[in-house]
């Protein structure tokens, strides 16, 4: 019952029924009153909270400033209250919330807000993804051409695959260091974000072809069926062209990356 108390976005004092609640739970002593026990609680709860938000989100708390990005995430606590066991799971659904939430006064840019937190917490996602051993290129060789089409791979848990209206990464480790940053203007841009064979962070920008194949790819499609996907889209020749001529390159590219882990042939 306390945990209600806990999670309170505003002081006790300013809730009869917590109040009341906490001088129910709580003895008290001769130096704190029950609520004032519980506040320091309440407190704490929300100081830790916003610190592992901080932690997670640096560059989006240095486009912020600290007083709105405090603001921000309390207001998201108490939208999404701590529901996991562990604070890795703490800011999930802040970029969902960014979609609607009131803006800090003063920033009109929602889509930068939420394009640079879903980068951040790509990069969360991918620190402790499932790890999965690497596919050599001589495992991929060793693969009949005539059976690479109806192939099924499976990518790396660590690889996240976002479309963005701005190119929130080119600003992400100088806001992140606290260094000198402009907000870019909005560009269309496909990012892959992943935990690299090193172990590092990391990410790279990726033609909108070859992005909608690894997209395709990722949701179970046989090589052969992405490219089909792909190509019925295709507005032009060349961009056929492209697709075709680049795809070996791209595929190879991505195994060096570690983004493809497994190969599934037909049986």
């Amino acid at each position: 019952m306390l945990l209600r108390a806990f999670r309170h976005s505003t002081p006790l004092s300013g809730d009869p029924e917590l109040t009341a609640l906490a001088c129910q739970l709580v003895a008290g002593n001769d130096r704190l009153r029950p609520e004032e026990q519980v506040e320091i609680y309440r407190e704490q709860f929300f100081l830790r909270h916003l610190s592992c938000l901080e932690e997670d989100f640096p560059a989006l708390q240095a486009v912020l400033g600290r007083n709105a990005f405090d603001a921000t995430g309390s207001a998201y606590l108490a939208a999404y209250p701590p529901s996991s066991f562990t604070l890795r799971d703490l800011g999930e659904h802040l970029p969902q919330y960014l979609e609607t939430a009131p803006l800090p006064e003063g920033f009109p840019c929602r889509a930068f807000l939420v394009d640079l937190a879903r980068l951040e917490w790509a990069l969360v996602d991918a620190f402790d993804a499932p790890d999965l051993p690497p596919l050599s290129l001589a495992s991929l060789q060793n693969v009949p051409p005539d059976a690479l089409d109806a192939a099924v791979v499976t990518l790396d848990p660590s690889l996240t695959l976002l479309a963005l209206r701005y190119p929130v990464h080119e600003i992400h480790e100088a806001a992140s260091e606290g260094q000198p940053f402009l907000i870019p203007p909005p560009r269309a841009c496909w990012l892959g974000v992943h935990r690299r064979i090193d172990l590092a962070l990391d990410w790279n920008e990726l033609p909108a072809l070859a992005f909608r194949t690894l997209d395709l790819l990722r949701q179970g499609l046989p090589l052969a069926k992405a490219l089909n996907q792909v190509a019925s889209t295709l507005a032009s020749q060349d961009e056929l062209d492209l697709l075709t001529n680049c795809i070996g390159t791209w595929f190879i590219d991505w195994v060096q990356r570690g983004w493809i882990r497994g190969i599934a042939l037909p049986p």
